[in-house]
């Protein structure tokens, strides 16, 4: 039996979903907004205390005007709800001077005329005396990167969407849907019992589940993967030594990130794929932390922090890999369904801009960023 009929379906309301919920609630759609678990929770990519945000991007110049829509967004979120979302320190992107992050970074910038600075071995000795780094290392330095509060945004965006008239159901699963001429008929299973919801459009912004449910024959592998970040508290002494901006570096181990003390949390360390672990299933929950995770990121913290003390805190959460590691964001089935996913562990920072770029596929309109890079056509998929 149908439930009900909407203008616009979201299933799925972490961090992306939520705010499209609410901008598309602001552009006067009506909204429903389903949510397999309860609000806020930490089954996915968009829970705990901190997610950087930058402007200067190695992976791509394709994000910088992405990042840019982005700030935007945030400030005026934080402007319309009187909530403080992003806490701006600086950022650098550090490693060789060839590697992959710095000349990346320098190459977004000068496409994009982004203000950076360019820091030698000596200047970060001098402007981040925190950090303990092997004397070959450079960095892009870039003033407009900081810290984000993921829960507290998601539940910002959560809540303003509720405010501008949208429908969001938790503990409500998406099951399986059908595309016909009356729309998108959505299956769903909850507390309440089976339902069909009856939409003209449906946003799919599931995260981990992108690949193992409706849309698995449709898309390319999307492969969700273990991640584990750790916090180090306070360390007695270590005065300005736990301040510095956020760090993204091409090291010996890998990709390894830092956050500085905020928030009275301590400094957050993190190696980008981790253990490389694959889930599954991702309805599995993941397994805690464990003695193998806090020795990965202890002897990050040791060897690139002036001042570390043990690791008190560890988290896990959840990359989803696309196979060249860049951002789902298309259409398919003629328009009805709009794809936001595979956001591959550095995708939170975007969530207001990709937002509106779902918002407006789902409308048939050009979005304010292209998001052409970002689409199924580069692996050969038809949409």
């Amino acid at each position: 039996m149908t439930d009900t009929r909407t203008d616009v379906l979201i299933a799925g309301l972490g961090g992306i979903g939520a705010a499209t919920a609410y901008h598309a609630a602001r552009q006067g759609l009506e909204v429903m907004g389903l949510e397999q678990f309860h609000a806020l929770h930490d089954r996915g990519s968009s829970h705990g205390h901190s997610r950087i945000f930058r402007i200067a991007y190695f992976e791509s110049p394709a994000y910088v005007p992405l990042a840019r829509r982005a700030l935007e967004g945030w400030r005026a979120l934080e402007r319309d709800t009187g909530r403080d979302l992003l806490v701006t320190t600086g950022g650098l992107d550090l490693g060789g001077p060839d590697g992959r992050l710095v000349s990346g970074s320098l190459a977004a910038c000068r496409e994009h005329d982004i203000p950076h600075e360019w820091w030698d071995r000596e200047t970060l000795r001098r402007r981040a005396p925190g950090l303990d780094l092997p004397d070959d290392v450079e960095a892009v330095y870039q003033a407009d990167a900081g810290i984000l509060n993921p829960t507290r945004c998601t539940g910002t965006h959560i809540e303003a969407a509720r405010a501008a008239g949208a429908d969001l159901r938790f503990s409500v699963r998406v099951v399986d849907w059908d595309v016909g001429s009356e729309g998108v008929r959505v299956h769903t299973a909850g507390p309440d019992g089976d339902a069909e919801i009856v939409a003209d459009r449906l946003i799919v912004t599931t995260g981990a589940w992108l690949g193992s449910g409706p849309l698995r024959d449709a898309l390319p592998e999307i492969a969700p993967e273990r991640q584990v970040v750790g916090w180090l508290p306070h360390v007695p002494g270590s005065g300005a030594a736990h301040h510095f901006p956020v760090v993204n570096a091409d090291l010996q181990e890998g990709h390894v990130y830092l956050m500085p003390e905020h928030d009275g949390r301590g400094v957050k360390v993190g190696l980008y794929h981790h253990l490389h672990e694959r889930i599954a299933d991702p309805s599995v929950a993941d397994m805690p932390p464990s003695d193998a995770d806090r020795a990965v990121l202890q002897a990050l913290a040791d060897r690139y922090l002036v001042a570390s003390g043990p690791v008190a805190h560890m988290r896990t959460c959840r990359f989803t890999l696309t196979p060249d590691e860049h951002f789902l964001v298309d259409t398919i089935a003629d328009g009805r369904v709009v794809i936001g996913g595979g956001f591959s562990g550095h995708g939170f920072k975007f969530a207001p801009a990709l937002a509106e770029a779902l918002v407006a596929l789902v409308r048939g309109l050009p979005p304010p960023v292209d998001v052409a890079p970002f689409g199924l056509a580069r692996f050969g998929v038809a949409t």
